[in-house]
């Protein structure tokens, strides 16, 4: 766990993968939890505006008071903050979109897996590859989910033939338990008002 930012607001962290980002249903799950971890870093309650999937790593954002809580959650609700991320994916059998490609379906989350369904909600991603390497047969996107539907981005990249390295549950090799190469790199904060952002940066990022 690595603190990024903090003000008297909000903080925002690096969350490793295999780590949850609030508590598990499961009042004995061994599993490290990084909304508990950080409440006692910081002696104090906090709340988590938005969540990462257990094997994925990157920024999470939590408040740090309820009123500020109350504001941030309309952000990610409205699409105000623009989350990108970065996967390393298995080589697909088509050219690699260099150019952004939109992916639009409807989609539910059953059990496990995220699946197409007309009773769905609208999902929107924008991918494009940045860098292939032919050697080891892999390809490495960046991604902008346009809305926040659960196992989104996994969901995509696998029905586009490319599932993520080490996501075995949608199709991906497996080579790390409880790691899958999807990394929430960067928040776009500039579209948040002035007065909102209240002291945060117009983009927080990581490696």
């Amino acid at each position: 766990m690595r603190i990024l930012f903090q003000n008297e607001n909000w903080i925002a962290v690096d969350k490793p993968s295999a780590w949850l980002t609030t508590p598990s249903r499961d009042k004995n799950d061994p599993r490290p939890c990084l909304g508990m971890k950080l409440q006692e870093f910081v002696g104090r309650q906090v709340f988590p505006i938005h969540r990462l999937d257990f094997e994925v790593s990157g920024i999470v954002l939590f408040a740090l008071e309820r009123d500020s809580h109350r504001v941030s959650q309309t952000w990610f609700e409205k699409g105000t903050i623009t989350k990108h991320y970065w996967a390393r994916t298995i080589a697909g059998s088509s050219p690699p979109p260099r150019e952004w490609v939109k992916w639009e379906a409807k989609i539910l989350r059953g059990k496990r897996r995220a699946y197409i369904s007309p009773h769905g909600k609208p999902s929107l991603t924008e991918a494009r590859v940045v860098k292939t390497d032919d050697e080891e047969k892999v390809w490495h996107w960046e991604l902008i989910p346009r809305t926040g539907r659960s196992h989104q981005l996994r969901f995509d990249l696998a029905r586009f033939g490319t599932p993520i390295l080490s996501d075995v549950l949608y199709g991906g090799p497996a080579l790390a338990e409880g790691h899958i190469a999807l990394r929430a790199k960067r928040l776009d904060l500039s579209r948040i008002p002035e007065i909102e952002r209240a002291g945060l940066p117009i983009t927080l990022a990581v490696d």
